[in-house]
């Protein structure tokens, strides 16, 4: 039985030492895969000159993958990047055969704003620290998954070995002795900086034997050859060898440049790391992560690695790795298998949520249109008014949207009515052909085909049918959003205070006088604390001495009191609030 269709997708950012491991591992487990390059997608610069061509060549790669899903529709779809992954997730979005997107994060300390925008359905990590980082960044903590370092399978392999026998049959100092085993990584360095390194090595303090790893570069397998024996280290040499995972995993220390395969093999032996020349943004940020973790120090060029070894060995037990003899590798191929073979599973998780998350806003809208809108109108049956909690969900609806935010909402739910009518038609097709497909087979005598063509036919009738509540749904979420745009203020109307939405009181007609007056009496002194009550009647009487006395109130013919009579129930009412302090004087009535 042949495994899930497997769209790997790689771009301009796609790291090699991790896609080509994950690709074998994929083929060994049975997968169909095929692989396509979107070329400068997956590119990370800087500049508003790369962003704008960066969207533009997103765009382009958009299209190309939503033709390839609806062309030839995978089970799951790999990225590795994470401008290919938010690639893929929006023709995901659009595509009447969406497939899951898994995307392999290989950096130690991931940039979580990248890989939160990608919106994948799964996340492979290195180990736990990194899917922290991601979580914390906006990452749901269910979708991704620690799997190990991505390097190639012998070196996986290698790390679950015991290193004593492996030291025995080298040849190599025994674990215990005294004597730690250092691995040397010179390959691709050169006659020169090989030379260096050999004479920073002699003078370390440490007891330490060499792993001279040499691969294919002859200048620096020249280098060693010459300078070693003269500088009196205990070493040996080798190239591309099939002992040279083994190799590896005998070492303690590993000393290499910071690169990602290199990390990711000492990682998976078990070995820590000392960095040297991290001369770009990513070898210092990898350098960052391994001190983080305790797995390995920086030193800022050749001439520094012998005090930073020291530095390692020096610094007592290892700490214990927790990803030694792990395969990221084949870990990821289990992980896309699972996640194929459950396709419309987590493509139903993952719809199910952003629709309850778009229904929640528009529900929200509506409601507070509907309260908006009741603020204004005539009353008419009883109804509440802040009577305890039960006020209907009155008190906790927001200020009404404007037309622009229900807009967006409106386009939104569009695209979302389209989409569904798409899967609609598309399921219907699908059940026909499946549908036909079971007959012919019946008719050919297969029944064991015909049941399983039936079985095909029943899950895009499932669908189709899915897609049809989901249909119904829309269609009231959107009679809803036109209710509140017809309540809604129109964009860029000043909304009201929170005071005024309830109904703020008018203030008294008397203006600034009678409010000051009206404050004052109760404290029997001025605002400024300095003026006695009868200082305050003798300006009252003084401010109102141009009154006309005979005038009338509101046209009635009825004389208003004078002012000598405000100012005799004034002084009666403060003499009633504000009683002699000392002594038991009496009251005056």
């Amino acid at each position: 039985m042949s495994g899930p269709r497997v769209l790997v997708v790689t771009s301009a950012g796609s790291p090699p030492p991790v896609v080509t491991p994950v690709l074998a591992a994929l083929e060994a487990h049975g997968l169909s895969v095929r692989a396509i390059d979107v070329g400068r997608v997956g590119a990370r610069s800087t500049g508003a000159a790369w962003r704008v061509l960066r969207a533009l060549v997103g765009e382009l790669a958009e299209r190309r993958l939503l033709r390839e899903l609806e062309e030839r529709p995978p089970d799951v779809a790999v990225a590795f990047d994470p401008g290919s992954a938010a690639a893929l997730s929006a023709a995901r979005d659009e595509s009447t055969s969406p497939a899951p997107v898994v995307a392999v994060v290989p950096e130690l300390d991931p940039k979580g704003d990248e890989w939160a925008g990608a919106a994948a359905d799964r996340y492979l990590t290195v180990d736990d620290l990194a899917a922290v980082a991601l979580a914390d960044s906006g990452v749901e903590g269910e979708r991704v998954l620690p799997v190990g370092p991505f390097c190639p399978l012998p070196y996986a392999a290698a790390g679950r070995e015991a290193r004593g026998p492996l030291r025995a049959r080298f040849k190599l100092p025994a674990e215990g002795s005294g004597t730690s085993v250092v691995l040397v990584e010179v390959a691709g360095l050169g006659y020169d900086t090989t030379s260096q390194l050999a004479l920073q090595l002699s003078l370390t303090s440490q007891k330490a034997a060499y792993l001279f790893a040499a691969g294919d570069d002859a200048d620096a397998a020249t280098a060693l050859r010459r300078q070693v024996p003269t500088l009196g280290l205990k070493a040996k040499l080798f190239g591309n060898t099939e002992d040279a995972p083994l190799l590896w995993r005998s070492a303690d220390v590993v000393v290499a440049r910071p690169r990602a395969a290199s990390v990711a093999r000492a990682m998976a032996v078990g070995a820590r790391v000392v960095a040297f020349s991290p001369d770009d943004d990513a070898g210092q940020a990898l350098v960052a992560a391994l001190e983080a973790r305790r797995l390995g120090v920086a030193a800022q060029g050749p001439l520094f690695v012998s005090s930073a070894l020291d530095s390692l060995l020096g610094g007592g037990a290892p700490a214990a790795s927790e990803v030694a003899g792990e395969d990221g590798a084949a870990n990821t191929a289990d992980v896309v298998w699972v996640v194929g073979s459950e396709r419309r599973e987590i493509i139903a998780e993952v719809r199910s949520a952003e629709r309850a998350q778009a229904s929640a806003r528009v529900h929200a809208a509506a409601a507070a249109a509907r309260a908006a809108e009741r603020q204004t109108q005539t009353a008419g049956d009883l109804e509440d008014l802040g009577w305890g909690d039960d006020d209907g969900g009155q008190a906790a609806a927001g200020p009404a949207p404007d037309r622009a935010e229900i807009e967006r909402l409106r386009r939104d739910v569009e695209a979302r009515m389209s989409r569904a009518q798409r899967t609609i038609a598309d399921a219907q097709r699908s059940a026909a052909r499946w549908q036909k497909k079971a007959e012919e087979a019946r008719g050919h005598g297969s029944e064991p085909a015909a049941r399983e063509a039936e079985r095909n036919a029943d899950l895009e009738r499932a669908r189709m049918h899915a897609a049809l509540a989901e249909m119904a749904e829309l269609t009231s979420e959107k009679e809803a959003l036109e209710r509140a745009a017809r309540a809604a203020p129109p964009p860029g109307a000043r909304r009201p205070a929170a005071g005024a939405a309830g109904g703020a009181r008018t203030p008294p007609r008397g203006g600034a006088g009678s409010a000051g007056s009206a404050g004052s009496a109760g404290s029997g002194r001025s605002a400024g604390g300095d003026r006695s009550v009868d200082d305050m009647l003798r300006e009252l009487k003084r401010k109102g001495g141009t009154s006309a006395a005979g005038a009338v109130n509101g046209g009635r013919g009825r004389p208003v009191s004078t002012v000598d009579d405000e100012l005799e129930a004034l002084k009666r009412k403060m003499s009633t609030k504000n009683p002699p302090r000392g002594g038991g004087g009496r009251r005056k009535p």
